[in-house]
């Protein structure tokens, strides 16, 4: 049946007037015109026009929000996104699920009949039809956790969404094509959830007697953005068919380990049963067994906390004693099955992402090689030695997405006031000026940076936020969402990561946190362009332009971790201001390896390319000019030896390089201005041709 969505704006417009009520909202798939859920599942999809966007609500329901910047981010991203309202205390909402397919109705005029009428409050008919609704009523906010999932609790085809549940919200649109409406639309009032009903939904609580993993635990804010992380994992797994109650043992054992305390752990009991419930398919877990693995985790013998906790540990000196880590001993409870880490290629090509857009970096000879530019979720890094121009060209090409991106800057080697003045040059202000701190100057700076650059930010090398995994935290915060988000660091080896390790290697070092920042921009879509130094043995014999690059401190993790990599090279001067830029590594195009000559303008400390044709014919003009010089030498020495020399000879005395001397030598031969005789015991004699 086609689906006749409603005006692109209409839910944008929606989730934000949800937004504005108090309630929490995020964005859900909807369904495709031949009834295919459009994630790319397709019609194998369980839960079509149901479950969460992953690319914009990676956690689900715990991604919920009322923030306008961000839910205008999300529908302009998706517009024909379902709209999900997240229950609980969060949004102050318990919402009963009417399914009239499953007989609904008359459980609930059964569930009237023997303890009282439910208020007449705000109701939505779902997109299914054939009676079913949804009626809203009010959390009431005590401190007391209302279980969603209450099957086999009212009745068949009733249930309650409420503490760590969601409803598909009006104007969505349901597989079968009908629209999610309000019913009653002048009567808007919100009644309070009956007693009566909230004692039914009241769930049993099994906590362990004796918990033995008591004195290290996490402090609640950090257990919490440990526990969502985790939860996320084990939601995933559910979706990808693992066993429920495996999967939440798994869950339970890794939140114990970690030394998240119980209390914060027993918070994911209602979450759990609505990612379980919603699937529908295989049998699904009770709130009891739920609770009874839960206990029964926290009562087992906690293994050394997982590197994730140690961190947070280690962040409060509380550093417990390194030891294997071993099988929990006793553990008789099965946990997931492996078969959860894979994925098919439907599955993998939806959690990678698209690659989307290209952005071209201002380059024009670069983008034409990168087919247009890069794109989100790489790194691109620039190598070469001290004072070359690495951060000067990525800086530049930085302000140039800046006009289209949202930008954030981390500068731990060249410092922000070395930044400024850089950053200052590129605008068009004089040097020193920008040094002298001139008024005048420095509002030019300003004016030209904030001029059609939307978001443009740095932060303070030396502040702790300044952390690789902070700086990209804040970044997501501070961005305007919507926007493509880009990240400059300068330079790889000197940024820090937020845990340190006791004799760690420089190599290791550096390997991390090149890896870490690969890991952020692929999983976040941002694009990362890196500084990276480089050895300072490598370059001290580079006035030969045939030797090799300067290699990059720790070049193994560097070349893995970079899409883009990027080598300056030459001797440039304000006589001789030319380099080479060479893409060593190529993976953003289909071009493989390239080479773009480069001119430094100084006094705007800007690179500017050179035309390669007119390049490649100053560099054969130069390499003739050469030429004739050692094919006069080695006439005019032969002009004085009649009889010839020995090959060695020729090349003790004619200055030059041993092989562009052969090469001249055997030159002039074939343009019949020398002749060579093959000696018996072997070598060459050269001699002027007769007649000359």
């Amino acid at each position: 049946m086609p689906h006749a969505a409603p005006p692109t704006n209409a839910l944008l417009s929606t989730a934000l007037k949800y937004a504005a009520y108090g309630w929490n909202v995020f964005p859900i798939w909807w369904a495709n015109a031949d009834g295919s859920c459009a994630c790319t599942k397709g019609k194998d999809c369980e839960r079509i026009a149901k479950h969460p966007l992953a690319r914009l609500a990676p956690n689900g329901l715990l991604d919920a929000t009322r923030d306008e910047a961000i839910i205008s981010g999300w529908w302009t991203s998706y517009p024909h996104a379902n709209i999900a309202i997240r229950c609980g205390e969060e949004s102050g909402l318990v919402v009963l699920d009417i399914d009239a397919y499953k007989g609904g109705m008359f459980s609930f005029e059964d569930l009237e009949a023997r303890h009282g009428a439910v208020p007449y409050s705000l109701r939505a008919k779902t997109g299914s039809g054939g009676g079913s609704m949804h009626i809203y009523l009010a959390h009431p906010r005590d401190g007391r956790r209302i279980s969603s999932n209450a099957s086999g609790k009212l009745g068949p085809g009733l249930d309650v969404k409420a503490d760590g549940g969601y409803v598909v919200a009006p104007p969505s649109v349901h597989v079968s094509g009908g629209r999610y409406a309000w019913i009653d639309t002048e009567n808007q009032q919100i009644e309070p959830t009956p007693e009566w009903l909230l004692n039914l939904l009241g769930s049993a609580n099994s906590t362990p007697e004796n918990p033995i993993n008591t004195g290290i635990e996490l402090p609640e804010d950090d257990a919490k953005r440990l526990a969502d992380e985790w939860f996320a994992k084990a939601a995933s797994r559910v979706e990808g068919g693992s066993p429920r109650h495996d999967t939440w043992v798994w869950f339970v054992i890794q939140m114990k380990d970690s030394a998240v305390p119980l209390a914060v752990t027993k918070q994911y009991v209602d979450e759990f049963l609505h990612v379980a419930g919603e699937l529908g398919s295989a049998r699904n877990v009770t709130e009891q067994e739920l609770r009874a693995a839960l206990a029964w985790a926290y009562n087992q013998k906690r293994r050394d906390p997982l590197p994730a906790a140690r961190r947070a540990l280690d962040d409060q000196r509380l550093k417990p004693e390194e030891a294997e880590e071993k099988p929990n001993q006793g553990a008789t409870i099965p946990v997931a099955d492996a078969d959860s880490a894979w994925m098919t290629a439907e599955e993998a090509y939806e959690s990678a992402g698209a690659t989307g857009p290209r952005f071209d970096l201002g380059f024009p000879a670069m983008d034409k090689s990168l087919e247009g530019g890069i794109y989100a979720g790489t790194i691109t890094t620039c190598q070469g030695k001290p004072g070359i121009g690495k951060t000067m060209y990525l800086t530049q090409a930085a302000l140039h997405l800046a006009e289209t991106c949202a930008v954030a800057c981390l500068f731990a080697d060249e410092g922000v006031r070395g930044a400024l003045i850089t950053l200052g040059q590129q605008m068009g202000v004089p040097r020193n000026d920008l040094i002298a701190r001139d008024p005048a100057a420095i509002k030019n700076a300003i004016d030209a940076l904030n001029d059609k650059r939307p978001f443009f930010r740095l932060i303070k090398p030396s502040h702790p936020r300044a952390a690789i995994e902070s700086f990209f935290e804040d970044f997501f915060r501070l961005a305007p969402p919507g926007m493509q988000r880009v990240a400059l660091i300068d330079s790889g080896q000197r940024v820090r990561l937020k845990d340190t390790k006791n004799r760690e290697g420089q190599f290791e070092a550096i390997g991390r946190r090149f890896e870490t920042i690969r890991d952020i921009s692929v999983n976040n879509s941002v694009i990362s362009l890196v500084v990276s130094q480089v050895n300072r043995g490598q370059y001290r014999k580079q006035d030969d332009l045939d030797d090799p690059l300067a290699g990059g401190y720790g070049s193994a993790a560097i070349e893995f971790a970079s899409e883009l990599l990027l080598n300056l090279d030459g001797n440039p001067t304000k006589a001789a201001p030319r380099v080479r830029l060479r893409a060593v590594k190529n993976r953003i195009s289909a071009e493989g390896t390239f080479e773009i000559p480069l001119m430094m303008d100084y006094p705007r400390k800007a690179f500017i390319e050179i035309d390669p044709i007119a390049v490649e014919g100053e560099i054969d003009a130069e390499k003739l000019k050469k030429n004739r010089h050692i094919d006069d030498e080695i006439d005019k020495l032969l002009q004085a030896w009649p009889d010839g020399l020995l090959t060695g000879t020729i090349k003790t005395r004619v200055k030059g390089r041993a092989t562009d001397v052969i090469a001249a030598l055997n030159r002039m031969v074939e343009d019949g201005k020398l002749c060579m005789d093959e000696l018996p015991r072997g070598g060459q004699r050269w001699k002027r041709s007769l007649g000359r």
